[in-house]
């Protein structure tokens, strides 16, 4: 239904979207754009995702870490309208959101507060960058990174063969550091972090 929404939001405001000659409202185009890219990772399409942004994927991040947060079902809920901050450097249209996350696998420690994501928007109505507010991106950060090595602890010492099938080469705050960067490893780590989570004296951390 959201999708259906976005999709006629676009045809009332585009004159190529559904045809018609009316010129359209750069500003609810803009904002309708990303509401149809965040409903499009919401509802887990990926391919669907990436087409949002110009150039087909997300600026610096490689397409392993998008399979993975796919894998571990993270959503993002729009808490409130989405606005139009201003115009960037080259033009594009800039556009703050105020999201919540939720998925199977940080969920889990509720380690996740409200977040302003910005992205900007170009003419063809492709996203060409999305970026979180710096202090707010710090500091979730820090957080995931700390629920990622305590989880990896805890399985290495729990379940040392799984630990040996998942492994890791590094730990980060964008993912658990799975071995050969393999995203269907955060599959298995859904299957056991509400055990770690269950266990653990540190989480899930008070709303």
């Amino acid at each position: 239904m959201r999708r259906l929404c976005t999709t006629l939001i676009l045809c009332a405001l585009t004159a190529g979207a559904c045809g018609g000659d009316e010129v359209v409202d750069e500003e609810a185009v803009a904002i309708a754009a990303v509401v149809s890219a965040v409903d499009a990772k919401s509802s887990f399409d990926l391919d669907g995702w990436l087409d949002a942004f110009e150039g087909g994927e997300r600026q610096g991040v490689p397409l392993f870490a998008e399979q993975i947060l796919m894998n571990a079902e993270q959503q993002w809920d729009i808490t409130e309208p989405c606005q139009v901050v201003g115009v960037s450097a080259v033009g594009d249209t800039v556009v703050d959101c105020l999201i919540v996350n939720t998925d199977s696998f940080w969920g889990v420690g509720n380690i996740y507060e409200p977040r302003t994501l910005t992205f900007h928007v170009n003419d063809d109505g492709k996203l060409t960058t999305r970026e979180g507010v710096t202090s707010e991106t710090t500091f979730r950060s820090q957080r995931r990174l700390s629920f990622n090595r305590s989880f990896h602890q805890w399985l290495s010492d729990t379940y040392p063969d799984v630990y040996k099938e998942v492994g890791y080469e590094s730990i980060s705050s964008s993912g658990p550091g799975f071995a050969t960067q393999n995203p269907d490893h955060m599959l298995i780590a859904v299957d056991y972090v509400g055990e770690f989570v269950a266990q653990s004296d540190d989480y899930p951390l008070d709303p």
